[in-house]
């Protein structure tokens, strides 16, 4: 989800992420007040929140890439390092490589957010005379699946849906610390008390609640929530008990410190959010149904076959990218020796941990309901940490990207390495580098200019270990691409050897086989530019 924007002029105000007046825009402009007519959140000041939709000059991906276009945090990059992996693979901004942003405030099953991505997804497909691969994120899974249950016809342009880390089932430790503590996403100059009433009053933080389906957990147990106020102990099992019971309780008790009034105003708890977050899942499971296999199934603004042979025909694949290994909150206590019950804001959680990424259990993640083509885990390790947010920085998910969508590797190109620049082209399963330039190490930034190479000759390989053959080993290295390789010297005119020095060139054998991401071994790196 982009950063939320609002019309303020012709540039816009930037409210994520900002330093000066931080804490006032956020209340101002992030919350709001439901609309139970237009299920829409309305903001405070009465202007519009928009995203900055570049879909016309960039493909819309500088609205994805930082939460912030102007923040240098490393919390405020959301696709940016994920973009620049994919240009390095081959994509190209709004030709292969597009963005959408929507209001994150919003519930997941938004008709105006839906809308505009079938739109999108429909005029990409039109454009390119192909079908399309959408990646979604977190919220932007929801978004994706109930949008297919609402139009399931979208499925016929699409020819892949991978989707990471997203909480079909909601997060049930994070969301009720982010209402109870208040939580602002990383950003340290918004108070907590701030970022609780705005939780408070978004659609979209009732969504994220754990659902109340038993089957979707293990052991068909539901989350808890267990408050301890003035020596007695209160359990809430699940996210209904939580809203119906807790929640008016503890927001009514010291109702005056616990309201923010802005202007004429009055940020509070409203109950119709849970209701209508209930909607909205209803809508999101029925995408398999719509999609997969329900002939008969409408929607408001559509009807559409949706038999199997017409999934046939669509043959849109679903893959499932889940993160575990990271300690995530399931049960949650709060406690306070005070007899009042709102005392438990802004207290530090005790959570019972179970496994996935720090914020959506595995077991939600896994909660889709969807016929799936492949789950892919992307399990966190001490030398590769990952999390919610850092996966889609990471390399591995790159790699898996391009598996599970077939798309080709190629090593055409220059590269710079740590014995100089090379220019290298692929041949079958060979890739065949000539060196042109001397050593280049450090690499130079931006990297010099590269002179014509020598005309490339055929390589005969040498045998390991000889003196005319075998010269080094390494791992040739292009963004998330790596791969083991052997440098070898052409021995077919030894007598010239002074001539050909600078012809070294390198040999992958069996290379679309034998791709690896392992450390390297001791060897040169060799990274393009």
């Amino acid at each position: 989800a982009a950063a939320a924007t609002t019309s303020s002029g012709a540039s816009g105000t930037h409210v994520w992420v900002r330093h000066a007046f931080a804490d006032s825009y956020f209340t101002e402009l992030i919350g709001g007040v439901w609309n139970a007519t237009t299920r829409r959140v309305g903001t405070i000041v009465g202007r519009p929140v928009v995203c900055p939709d570049t879909f016309n000059t960039d493909g819309g991906l500088f609205a994805v890439s930082m939460l912030d276009a102007g923040a240098l945090l490393p919390q405020a990059d959301m696709f940016a390092t994920l973009a620049t992996h994919l240009r390095t693979a081959g994509y190209t901004d709004n030709v292969t490589l597009f963005g959408f942003c929507y209001d994150w405030r919003e519930l997941f099953d938004d008709e105006r957010t839906h809308a505009r991505l079938r739109d999108r997804i429909v005029a990409i497909a039109r454009r390119s005379q192909s079908r399309v691969d959408v990646l979604t994120h977190s919220q932007g899974g929801l978004v994706l699946q109930s949008l297919l249950a609402r139009y399931p016809s979208v499925a016929a342009h699409m020819n892949a849906w991978v989707t990471v880390a997203t909480p079909f089932a909601g997060a049930p430790g994070r969301i009720v610390e982010a209402l109870l503590t208040g939580y602002a996403l990383g950003h340290h100059l918004i108070s907590r008390a701030t970022a609780r009433m705005v939780t408070l009053t978004v659609p979209s933080t009732y969504a994220l609640l754990p659902s109340p389906q038993r089957s979707l957990w293990p052991s068909r147990r539901l989350p808890r929530v267990t408050l301890r106020h003035g020596g007695q102990w209160h359990t809430f099992n699940g996210s209904a008990d939580f809203v119906a019971r807790a929640l008016p309780a503890i927001f009514a008790d010291g109702l005056s410190a616990h309201v923010r009034q802005v202007g004429d105003v009055r940020l509070r708890f409203d109950g119709r959010l849970w209701n209508a977050s209930l909607e909205a899942r209803r809508l999101a499971r029925l995408a398999a149904l719509r999609v997969y296999g329900d002939s008969n199934s409408s929607s408001a603004s559509e009807s559409a076959t949706t038999s199997m042979a017409a999934f046939a025909q669509r043959q849109m694949k679903f893959f499932n990218f889940v993160v575990g290994g990271v300690d995530t909150p399931f049960d949650v206590t709060y406690e306070t020796d005070t007899t009042e019950l709102s005392e438990v804001l802004g207290n530090s959680p005790v959570f019972f941990n179970v496994d996935g990424d720090g914020t959506v259990p595995t077991s939600s993640a896994l909660a889709h309901g969807m016929p799936v083509t492949e789950t892919v885990e992307l399990n966190s390790t001490p030398e590769q940490p990952l999390d919610h947010l850092s996966v889609l920085h990471s390399e591995r998910l790159t790699m898996e990207l391009m598996r599970v969508l077939d798309v080709a590797c190629t090593f055409d190109g220059v590269w710079h390495s740590t014995i100089g620049v090379l220019r290298c082209a692929q041949v079958g399963d060979y890739v065949r580098c000539v060196r042109v330039a001397g050593v280049a190490e450090p690499l130079p930034t931006p990297a010099p200019p590269t002179p014509s190479p020598p005309p490339p000759r055929l390589l005969r390989r040498g045998r390991r270990g000889s003196s005319s053959g075998f010269l080094a080993r390494g791992v040739l290295n292009r963004g998330a691409v790596k791969a083991r390789v052997a440098l070898l010297r052409t021995d077919d005119d030894d007598d010239n050897d002074d001539q050909h020095a600078d012809d070294e060139q390198l040999a992958v054998p069996d290379m679309a086989a034998r791709t690896d991401s392992g450390d390297d071994d001791g060897g040169s790196w060799f990274q393009q530019r």
